[in-house]
């Protein structure tokens, strides 16, 4: 579906070839020149491809010859599959040029259905479940990259059991419902792969937060003077776009078709409906809404619904049809004759000319007509950003001129009556003054009780159940923003990582040091070793240049009875043996994340047996001062620990709290406290 949008403007058509880190080729030999080229090499064609089921298909031996020789995409209009009935086989060959031999190359799938991928006749992965019939079907978007090594140049056979049940409904939304195959070097994908994750969340976080900071601004603003209503015009197309980009953002960050699907054809609702209180926001600041306002609304519900039930071209034209009407309304107030101060009028005007052109642009590029000038695919967002920003630059023009002309009026009324003006000047000044002061200060707490809500939502909302053993956790921060972070992860190996992690300081910084670890964490913590995973996100922390922020960070796994711990920065571990009815502490030495690049963590590995438990903890706690400046100390948490270790681990963590809380005596905390005890019960 298409969600994009043109404005009445000067058209503009700009063609621009770029480069792409994906590049097709009409060969199957895998070259190491093309590999250090291009991050990723697409191989879309001369693919054997078979209809239906044969295990023995996957053999070296078997002969493909008569098989049809097409593409991996099992599009609607390609003759070769017609015979596609949801479940299939693709063959090919790859030579390996010499100098890969024995060097680690990751292959990635994007695809539409579930997948079982065979090299040289065995099976190697599987993305999603594969089945004979819709019901046992599981499909995966792919995306993740997979690491494979080949000891010779091959030839190697590639042979992919695909299945698609649900392939009529890719074919009625124009969609190509096989796979795309792609062959790279492991560690150029990768770390294209971790980059493009994280600048999607960055990009999707500052496309949303602009809006709604903006918003807050001018909804106190509306609320300092209520008479004036443009504020509150903005303020709702504010909402209106922040919901906007968060539904068609979703989007890119679900695993499936139908998902995907959804999301849009959300967006599609409140599309048309952006567009129109953007209009309103424009003739509420150069004249005033016309009394048929309400008709546009109502049509852009109308056509919102339409396109989310139908879904095809017809709703986009509509959209566009639409959106032009609405467009050429919004020019002709602007272009027309108006009261307002032309200054204030031609801010707006760069501002709509700006947008309109980014939705021209958008339209073309959604079309195939042009290529995404710079490679920004979602031109038009950033067009409305920067209408955004000449908005409230207009609005606060305004202002301004209302202020001019307020101390015009007071300059005339001050030569009739000096004193009294004056005394009116400085009671006004006050009271503007401590109007300011109190939006401020509002503006700040919401946003630091929005940045605080953010980051509690961050954490996991349950702690996962693992056989054998007991878990529980506590967090609680010194500001509205704190730097304290845990985190849980199972692998499919039915492995449980875990983090327990302190960034530097507190506040918007450490909320956003938290942000960018829960995401690496999410994306590799499975994948990697722990030592190559804290030298990864070091890397990644050094070149979003966050300055002297660092973060550091506990990495546990836990599988079976045996843990595998490595720290970068952090406190020591507090294991108690039930044996030996005694604690002892677990040191592991390591520079913080953000440190050293390629820094040698070292790991630690011991057993837990039954009645074993350990505690991982951030500083806040046994850093916690008294009112003699006395600390609570690392030995007091273990006499604790030892005196309690036949409780459960919620009651030693209450203990725990309650002695903290003891010994500070009513005094605010100074450091964010966390703290997690692992218990083996049986």
């Amino acid at each position: 579906m298409r969600v994009v949008v043109i404005f009445f403007a000067a058209l503009l058509f700009v063609s621009i070839q770029i480069n792409i880190s994906a590049q097709e080729y009409n060969y199957s030999k895998i070259e190491a020149s093309l590999l250090e080229q291009h991050s990723l090499v697409y191989y879309p064609i001369n693919w054997r491809y078979k209809s239906g089921d044969d295990i023995n298909w996957a053999n070296n031996e078997y002969v493909d010859s008569s098989w049809a020789l097409t593409s991996s995409l099992i599009e609607k209009n390609d003759t070769n599959f017609s015979e596609f009935r949801g479940v299939s086989w693709f063959r090919k060959e790859f030579l390996l040029d010499s100098v890969l031999v024995n060097k680690l190359l990751s292959f990635r799938i994007f695809q539409a259905g579930a997948s079982q991928i065979y090299i040289d006749g065995v099976l190697y992965d599987s993305l999603g479940t594969f089945s004979k019939n819709s019901g046992g079907e599981v499909r995966d978007a792919g995306r993740i990259p997979r690491p494979i090594k080949f000891n010779n140049i091959g030839p190697h056979l590639i042979a992919i059991r695909y299945s698609n049940h649900f392939y009529k409904e890719y074919f009625e939304n124009e969609r190509w419902a096989g796979f795309k195959f792609y062959f790279g070097k492991y560690d150029s994908v990768l770390d294209n792969f971790t980059s493009a994750f994280v600048m999607q969340s960055n990009e999707r976080l500052f496309l949303i937060t602009v809006p709604l900071l903006l918003a807050l601004i001018h909804f106190s603003l509306y609320l300092f003077n209520r008479t004036n209503t443009h504020n509150l015009i903005y303020v709702l197309f504010l909402l209106c776009f922040a919901f906007y980009v968060y539904l068609a953002n979703t989007g890119l960050f679900v695993k499936s078709f139908e998902e995907s699907i959804f999301w849009y054809k959300l967006a599609y609702l409140s599309l048309n409906l952006t567009i129109t209180l953007a209009s309103f926001a424009v003739w509420s600041v150069v004249d005033k809404l016309p009394k048929a306002s309400w008709l546009f609304v109502v049509a852009a519900i109308l056509i919102g619904i339409y396109g989310y039930i139908d879904g095809s071209d017809l709703a986009a034209y509509l959209s566009y049809i639409f959106i032009g009407i609405v467009s050429a309304f919004t020019g002709r107030k602007l272009f027309g004759p108006t009261d307002v101060d032309f200054r204030i009028k031609k801010i707006v005007i760069i501002g709509f000319v700006i947008m309109s052109i980014s939705g021209i642009l958008q339209m073309l590029i959604a079309q195939d007509l042009i290529a995404a000038p710079f490679g920004f695919d979602v031109l038009y967002f950033y067009g409305v950003i920067a209408f955004l920003i000449f908005m409230s630059i207009a609005l606060a023009r305004e202002f301004a001129l209302t202020t001019e002309n307020l101390e015009i009026k007071l300059t005339e009324v001050e030569k009739l009556s000096e004193q009294t003006i004056q005394q009116e000047r400085e009671a006004r000044a006050k009271e503007v003054e401590q109007k300011v002061l109190q939006a401020d200060n509002e503006r700040k707490t919401n946003e630091l009780e929005e940045a605080r809500e953010l980051q509690l939502s961050m954490l996991p909302k349950t702690v996962p159940f693992y056989e054998g053993f007991e878990i529980a956790v506590f967090n609680k921060t010194a500001t509205e923003v704190g730097g304290d972070y845990y985190d849980f992860n199972i692998s499919r190996q039915n492995i449980l990582n875990i983090v327990v992690g302190d960034a530097t300081g507190h506040g918007m910084k450490a909320g956003i040091m938290v942000a960018n670890v829960k995401s690496l964490f999410a994306a590799l913590g499975s994948n990697l070793l722990i030592p190559d995973f804290f030298n990864r996100c070091t890397e990644i922390i050094k070149n979003m240049g966050l300055g002297n922020l660092f973060m550091s960070l506990a990495f546990l796994r836990l599988q079976n009875r045996t843990i595998i711990a490595s720290c970068a920065g952090m406190p020591p571990l507090i294991l108690f043996s039930s044996k030996e009815k005694k604690v002892r502490e677990i040191l592991i030495k390591g520079m913080p994340l953000g440190g050293f690049r390629n820094f040698p963590y070292n790991t630690e590995q011991f057993e837990m047996e039954k009645g074993d438990l350990l505690l991982i903890m951030s500083d806040g706690l046994m850093e916690s001062f008294n009112e003699s400046k006395e600390m609570f100390d690392l030995a007091r948490i273990r006499e604790i620990v030892e005196s309690n270790y036949s409780q459960s681990p919620q009651f030693i963590i209450d203990t725990l709290v309650n002695e903290g809380e003891n010994w500070r005596g009513g005094q605010n905390l100074e450091d964010d406290i966390t703290m997690m005890i692992i218990k083996r019960t049986n």
